[in-house]
């Protein structure tokens, strides 16, 4: 291959890559505002959920709170694994443009996100059951006034926050550092070429 014909390569690769890095921005950014639209709905349901409770008897409420609390977990569920799906196609079909990586590589890409994505959703199960437990343990506690319950549970869940914060920015990190490995790898099994 000639100069011209590598300058030429270089050049188109180099003007792609904007526009491709641009796509997953875009991307990016719908699925967070489709996320953020999701959210918005759940907390107005969740407001005329609790002014619905507000003639309802204590034992009624508690039992009508645990079922609302329980169905939007599945709906939670549900809409993680459509998103779930969804960016896994992206990344199959990102990985099949990919000439740079093996198809090892591609696979164990592969593999790696789909164990997350299991894992995480195993998290959010018993984090679930841990949270409706304790909740369910302080409704029962006769010790504590009902400032006192709310208070409780609102210490929890600011807890619970900060430990769901430092997760996500662990598996950031590790995912960030597993990118890093394999531009290295990239990088040493490049073949070298020859100039004249």
């Amino acid at each position: 291959m000639d100069n011209r014909k590598i300058l030429a390569v270089f050049l188109a690769a180099s003007l792609g890559m904007p526009i491709a890095a641009h796509a997953d921005e875009a991307a990016k950014g719908a699925r967070k505002e489709k996320a953020q639209a999701y959210k918005a709905q759940q907390q107005t349901e969740n407001k005329a959920f609790r002014q619905s409770l507000k003639d309802v008897p204590e034992g009624q409420r508690e039992a009508a709170i645990t079922a609302h609390r329980n169905s939007q977990f599945e709906e939670n569920l549900a809409a993680h694994a459509q998103m779930h799906d969804q960016q896994m196609a992206q990344l199959r079909s990102k990985l099949t443009d990919n000439k740079n990586l093996t198809d090892a590589q591609k696979q164990e890409i592969i593999a790696k996100a789909e164990q997350e994505y299991q894992n995480n959703v195993a998290q959010a199960k018993a984090r679930h059951t841990e949270n409706m437990n304790y909740a369910q343990q302080v409704r029962n506690d006769p010790n504590l006034s009902p400032n006192q319950k709310k208070e409780k549970m609102q210490a929890y869940y600011q807890e619970n926050k900060a430990e769901k914060k430092q997760a996500f920015e662990e598996k950031k990190a590790k995912r960030k550092s597993l990118r890093e490995e394999y531009k290295k790898k990239k990088q040493t099994t490049m073949p070298v070429t020859e100039t004249k």
